[in-house]
């Protein structure tokens, strides 16, 4: 039985908490900063499953975060797009 989970990320320092988590998510998960899976020789990782969606965008699966960030004020959310995981969300 498959189960997903939503995250929300609210507010300014929400938003913050919820970008480092998702960066370590990717990190535990050998995910690079475009949603890919890393060649890498560690292959005992699992793909995530339960909160991320799984996409084949140009012949390799892609992985994008079930998450929505949600502020009144546009600026925490600009930063966390203009930094290094821009891709992922």
């Amino acid at each position: 039985m498959a189960s997903e989970v939503l995250h929300l990320q609210i507010g300014s320092k929400g938003i913050e908490i919820g970008n480092y988590f998702w960066e370590l998510y990717c990190l535990e998960h050998n995910l690079s900063t475009d949603g890919c899976l890393q060649n890498d020789l560690n292959s005992n990782i699992d793909p995530p499953q339960c909160c991320f969606s799984e996409r084949n965008d140009c012949n390799k699966r892609n992985y994008r975060p079930y998450t929505s960030f949600i502020d009144h004020n546009s600026t925490t959310i600009e930063k966390v797009e203009n930094k290094q995981n821009e891709q992922l969300v």
